[in-house]
C-alpha cells in the first residue's frame, strides 16, 4: 500500500527479496524502511493464506443473524469474532449491524431499502488497505519536533457489502454471480487469495521531442524535463478519466464547511495549514473532496478512498484560511455546512496544467503537463480509484523508478482490495431469515474440543490432516478420538488391536472406506468402545468389517475377544465375495439404521451378509439384502445368500 509523502516506491514482490540489509555509512531514505516492513507484511500475509486460505473464520466472526426490516429498510447482525480474509486478520470484539458499520458512515440510504417482493440478497465482506496520516490522527504527531508529521500508518477498512436480488439460493452460484459482476466494475479475483487485481494497466513513456513548450527553453533530447526530483500519481477517476499529481498527491488538509454560496460555490475553511506557499491551494487547480469514511477510537476522522472532484475557484486566503470551490452537483449532494472533511488538491506545478479532470482514450498516450513524461491507460475495465505511484529524476531523465513502467503496461499500485463470502439473506415484504452461511470455517491447530481429533482427505475431493486412513489412526493419542472422514474416496486397511475409543464418521454417502482388494476396511481384536458413524464401506473377497479372535498359531485364546461396545449406525456396506461384518466373540454391538448389501451372484458369495456371536448382539431398523449390479435391489424373493446368521448360545 502506497501512502503518505513518499520519495518513490518499488514493487519487490517479484524479485523474490527477504528482507533489507543496511550497509555502513550510506543515507537511507524512507523507501529503505518502507521496503523492509512491506517485505516482512507480505511474507506474513502470504504465510496466513498458505495455511488458511483464501478467508476463513474459526468461530462467528462477521457471520449474518437476525436480518429484519424496521420502517423500510434492511438490517442485520454481524457476529462478534475473527476472520482472516486475504491473509489479514480482522477482528469483532461485540456484534455490529450492517446498517451502522464503523468503516462505513456515509452509506447510501439505496443499500438499506428494503424489498417489496421476495429477493435473495448475497452478503460479502469487502477489504481494504487505506492510508491514515497525521493530518487524520493527530495523535501520530510528534509535537516535541516541532516539524511535519513524520510518518504514516495503513489501516485494514472492511465493509459488509449486499450484492442485491443475486438471483441464486446457494453460495456457490452467489459468489459466481458477485465475480461476475466485479469483473465488469474492472476488478478480477485471484481465487488463490481472495484478492481483487485490478484490470487497468499503466505504461510511462517520454516525448521524444524534448521540447519543454517554452522557445527560450535550450533543446533537451527527450525525457523527463524537471528541475526537481519528483514522485507522481497518476489515479482512474472513471471509465474514461484520470488526474495526476506530484508529491503522490499529498498533502491532505482537514476542512470544515463553511457555506454553499448563492452562485453554487462551496466555501471551506482549511482546519489544517499548507506547509509552505508552494503548496497553497491555488484557483484553477483541482481539488478532490473527501468525506469522512470512519473514526478512529479516539475520535478523529479518517477520509473516504475516493471523493468528489471540483476546481478550486478561488486561492486559499491565508488571513481567513478559507478556499472556494466551484459549484458542482456531487458536492450538493454530499455536502451539508458544518460538514468536516479532508481536501485534496492535486498539484502539478509549473510543468502541469491548470485543468481538471483529463479525458483519455485507452491505448492513446496522455502527456503529463509539461513534464515530457506521458502515460498510457489501457485494460477492457478500468476502476475509477485505482492509481499508480512512480518517480522522476532530473539525473535519469529517460528512467522511471520502477523501471518495469517503461517496459510494459503495469497493475495499478493500489488500492489493495480482498473479499470473502458471509453468508445469503431470503428477505419478505415484512421479514428476513438467514439462507445459508457462505463463510469457510477452520479449526484452530490447537482446538482440541471439536468433534474431529483428526481429519483424513483423499486429496481430491477434500484436504485433512491426513491423506491416509491407516496414519490418521495412528496419530490418535492413547485414549482414542475421533478420526473423520471428509468426503472423498479413502482407500485403507486398518487394524485395531486392544484400542479403544475410537470412532470413525463421516459425510454419508460422499464418505466411502474402500477396503484394498482381498483386505478388510477394518479389523478388531480386543478392542472397547468403537463407533461407525455416517458414511459407505465397500469390500471384495473379504469381509469388510470383521473381529478377530486367533492367535499366531490359529488356536482360540481363552476368553479373547473381538470387541466389546460396538456401534454402527447409519452406515451402508457393501461386499463382494465375502461377508459384509463378521463378528466372532463380540460383546454389546449394535447396529442400526445401516444398509448392509451383498454383491454379486449369490453363488459366488459363501458367507452369510452378517455374521456375529456373543453377547448382547442388537441389528435392528437396518437392511440386508443382496443386490444386483446396476439393476438396483431384486425382487423380494431373491434374498442374500446366507442372510443373517448369529453363533450357538448368543443373545
Amino acid at each position: 500500500m502506497t501512502t503518505g509523502d513518499i520519495s518513490r516506491r518499488l514493487d519487490q514482490r517479484a524479485k523474490r527479496y527477504d528482507r533489507v540489509v543496511l550497509q555502513q555509512g550510506r543515507l537511507l531514505t524512507d523507501d529503505d524502511f518502507n521496503a523492509s516492513d512491506e517485505l516482512a507484511a507480505e511474507r506474513a500475509r502470504g504465510a496466513q493464506v498458505a495455511i488458511v486460505g483464501a478467508s476463513g473464520s474459526p468461530d462467528t466472526g462477521f457471520a449474518i443473524d437476525d436480518p429484519r426490516i424496521t420502517g423500510g429498510e434492511i438490517d442485520f447482525a454481524l457476529k462478534a469474532g475473527h476472520m482472516f480474509v486475504g491473509g489479514h486478520l480482522l477482528s469483532l470484539s461485540e456484534d455490529a449491524t450492517y446498517a451502522a458499520q464503523p468503516d462505513w458512515l456515509r452509506q447510501p440510504p439505496a443499500e438499506r431499502a428494503a424489498p417489496t417482493t421476495l429477493r435473495h440478497d448475497f452478503a460479502y465482506l469487502d477489504v481494504s488497505e487505506q492510508g491514515v496520516a497525521a493530518v487524520e490522527d493527530e495523535e501520530l504527531r510528534e509535537v516535541a519536533l516541532g516539524g511535519p508529521d513524520t510518518t504514516s500508518r495503513v489501516r485494514l477498512m472492511w465493509q459488509a457489502r449486499l450484492r442485491q436480488n443475486v438471483g441464486a439460493t446457494d453460495c456457490h452460484d452467489a459468489w459466481d454471480a458477485l465475480i461476475h459482476d466485479l469483473r465488469d466494475a474492472g476488478w478480477e479475483l485471484d481465487p488463490a487469495t481472495g484478492e481483487l487485481l485490478p484490470s487497468a494497466r499503466l505504461q510511462v513513456g517520454f516525448d521524444e521531442s524534448g521540447s519543454g513548450g517554452d522557445l527560450c527553453d535550450p533543446a533537451v533530447a527527450g525525457g523527463y524535463l524537471g528541475a526537481e526530483n519528483q514522485t507522481v500519481r497518476v489515479m482512474l477517476t472513471g471509465p474514461d478519466r484520470m488526474t495526476w499529481a506530484f508529491d503522490n498527491a499529498e498533502p491532505v488538509y482537514r476542512a470544515l464547511v463553511i457555506e454553499r454560496e448563492s452562485d453554487g460555490r462551496w466555501s471551506f475553511e482549511l482546519k489544517t495549514q499548507p506547509p509552505d506557499e508552494e503548496r497553497w491551494p491555488i484557483a484553477g487547480e483541482l481539488a478532490e473532496v473527501l468525506p469522512v469514511a470512519a473514526h478512529l477510537d479516539n475520535g478523529e476522522p479518517i477520509k473516504s478512498p475516493l471523493g468528489h472532484f471540483t476546481r478550486v475557484a478561488t486561492s486559499w486566503d491565508p488571513a481567513t484560511s478559507r478556499v472556494i470551490l466551484e459549484p458542482s452537483p456531487a458536492l450538493d449532494t454530499a455536502l451539508t455546512a458544518g460538514d468536516e472533511l479532508f481536501l485534496r488538491i492535486w498539484r502539478r506545478d509549473a510543468l502541469g496544467t491548470m485543468q481538471g479532470e483529463i479525458t483519455f482514450t485507452p491505448g492513446t498516450p496522455v502527456p503529463l503537463g509539461a513534464t515530457g513524461a506521458r502515460v498510457t491507460v489501457s485494460g477492457d475495465h478500468r476502476a475509477a480509484g485505482v492509481y499508480w505511484t512512480f518517480s522522476l529524476r532530473p539525473k535519469t531523465r529517460d528512467v522511471v523508478v520502477p523501471w518495469s513502467l517503461l517496459r510494459e503496461a503495469q497493475a495499478p499500485t493500489g488500492p489493495r482490495r480482498f473479499v470473502a463470502p458471509l453468508g445469503l439473506i431470503s428477505w419478505h415484504s415484512d421479514d428476513g431469515h438467514v439462507v445459508d452461511d457462505c463463510r469457510r470455517r477452520y479449526r484452530r491447530l490447537t482446538d482440541e474440543d471439536g468433534c474431529c481429533t483428526v481429519t483424513v482427505g483423499d486429496g481430491v475431493h477434500s484436504h485433512g490432516e491426513f491423506s491416509s486412513l491407516t496414519a490418521a489412526v495412528a496419530a490418535l493419542p492413547r485414549v482414542g478420538g475421533t478420526v473423520c472422514l471428509l468426503r472423498g474416496h479413502h482407500v485403507g486397511a486398518v487394524t485395531l488391536q486392544a484400542k479403544s475409543n475410537i470412532r470413525f464418521a463421516g459425510c454419508g454417502p460422499h464418505s466411502v472406506w474402500a477396503a484394498p482388494e482381498g483386505q478388510t476396511a477394518l479389523s478388531l481384536q480386543e478392542c472397547k468402545h468403537i463407533r461407525l458413524e455416517n458414511l459407505h464401506m465397500v469390500g471384495t473377497a473379504a469381509p469388510v468389517i470383521a473381529g478377530r479372535v486367533k492367535d499366531r498359531d490359529g488356536r482360540l485364546q481363552k476368553g479373547a475377544f473381538s470387541v466389546d461396545g460396538f456401534v454402527v449406525r447409519d452406515v451402508e456396506v457393501r461386499s463382494k465375495g465375502s461377508a459384509c461384518v463378521f463378528l466372532p466373540r463380540a460383546r454389546n454391538v449394535e447396529i442400526a439404521h445401516c444398509r448392509l448389501l451383498m454383491l454379486g451372484p449369490p453363488h459366488e458369495t459363501p458367507m452369510p451378509a452378517v455374521f456375529f456371536g456373543g453377547r448382547h448382539l442388537v441389528l435392528e431398523h437396518s437392511l440386508v439384502a443382496w443386490e444386483r449390479e446396476g439393476n438396483g435391489l431384486p425382487p423380494w424373493e431373491e434374498r442374500p445368500h446366507g442372510g443373517v446368521q448369529i453363533a450357538g448360545a448368543s443373545f
